[in-house]
């Protein structure tokens, strides 16, 4: 299992410290990008958190679970009105397996923080996800600049990418 680095002071100033990132001009077109996208289906987030995005997608009608490696972000997300809808586990992605069938697996970053921490991890380009999701048998669908469906450039900061299963 990864180590985990949401706990503590961070778990506990998670929400406060990030702000920016429940406003409605950047929570909103999230969410109904990630409605649309789930088409009424089941949704399944990795890195749940304290559910900036899980509570608002769920209170959309969309059934929501989650994982996330740490235990005190989901208790701060139980905590919250709303959360008794969705289900999430504590665990790592590659190994924690959520019972049953989703039409959307989501996960959403943003390079933000208010302390800054060192984490075990790197930067993956575009082109190298694309190739891991064509090893998983999916091919890419859409790419956007933001959740605003933005074009993605050579100079977007970050993207939002779909991929899908062929039929």
């Amino acid at each position: 299992m990864p180590e985990n680095l949401f706990t503590g002071w961070v778990a506990a100033g998670y929400d406060a410290g990030a702000r920016a990132m429940f406003e409605p001009a950047v929570l909103e077109p999230t969410v109904a990008f990630l409605a649309e996208a789930a088409a009424g289906g089941a949704a399944l987030e990795f890195g749940i958190g304290t559910g900036r995005v899980a509570l608002p997608l769920a209170a959309r009608g969309i059934t929501v679970a989650g994982i996330d490696l740490s235990a005190d972000m989901i208790e701060r997300l139980r905590a919250k009105g709303g959360a008794e809808t969705i289900r999430a586990m504590v665990g790592d992605f590659a190994t924690t397996t959520v019972p049953g069938a989703f039409r959307l697996v989501y996960i959403y970053i943003d390079g933000e923080r208010v302390r800054r921490f060192d984490t075990p991890y790197r930067y993956a380009w575009p082109a190298e996800l694309d190739l891991m999701a064509r090893i998983a048998g999916l091919e890419l669908a859409e790419r956007w600049a933001d959740w605003d469906r933005s074009p993605f450039t050579g100079e977007s900061r970050k993207h939002v990418s779909v991929w899908l299963r062929p039929r």
